[in-house]
């Protein structure tokens, strides 16, 4: 064997399947001193190359407090594809997202619709990711709720973001505003 067309190295993780015959199997959590051949590298990353697709969607994201009106919105942004078309009824209220819904919207943006209750913050880290658009949603007639207390909510939800996505590009859309103004609390209520 030459030392120009093999390599040895430490593999703590599995190896490409076009490793050598006669080499040491591996799989996850095994470590072995494998002997590799370089043009099978090469053929392999050229074969990730050859099969790798671009994507034409855009991600976005729509998170927020539990009942702050995220399908709502999903909902209302889905009925701008069909204009004239009856406006679809409003979730009830017990008709709460569970995890994640997902959908399209204009063939243009794969919407994430997470569920906005605490059981489910950890679950929506997988979904955090860079190049995302994310939209958090603040509900401004959240009834009891101070503007401290949404500015709290908002701050709480640009932690989990920023926990796992610094940097990322985010909207804050306000929902409910037509009853912040029913409720005769105006501007004062949503500040």
């Amino acid at each position: 064997h030459t030392r120009n067309t093999r390599i040895h190295r430490f593999c703590p993780t599995p190896t490409p399947p076009h490793t050598r015959r006669g080499t040491a199997a591996t799989y996850p959590g095994s470590h072995h001193i494998q002997a590799a051949d370089i043009p099978a590298f090469q053929r392999y990353y050229a074969q990730l190359r050859a099969a790798s697709v671009t994507s034409t969607k855009l991600k976005l994201v729509v998170m927020g407090k539990g009942e702050a009106g995220k399908t709502s919105l999903v909902r209302r942004l889905k009925e701008l594809e069909s204009p004239g078309a009856a406006p679809a009824a409003l979730p009830a209220r017990a008709d709460r997202t569970i995890g994640i819904e997902m959908t399209t919207l204009q063939s243009t943006f794969v919407v994430h619709d997470f569920g906005g209750q605490p059981e489910y913050y950890p679950w929506h880290k997988l979904f955090l990711t860079p190049g995302a658009l994310y939209a958090v949603v603040v509900d401004l007639a959240d009834g009891g709720a101070s503007p401290a207390a949404r500015e709290a909510t908002l701050l709480e939800q640009l932690d989990i973001l920023h926990a796992s996505v610094p940097g990322a590009v985010v909207i804050v859309v306000g929902t409910k505003a037509d009853l912040v103004a029913e409720a005769g609390a105006g501007a004062g209520a949503a500040e």
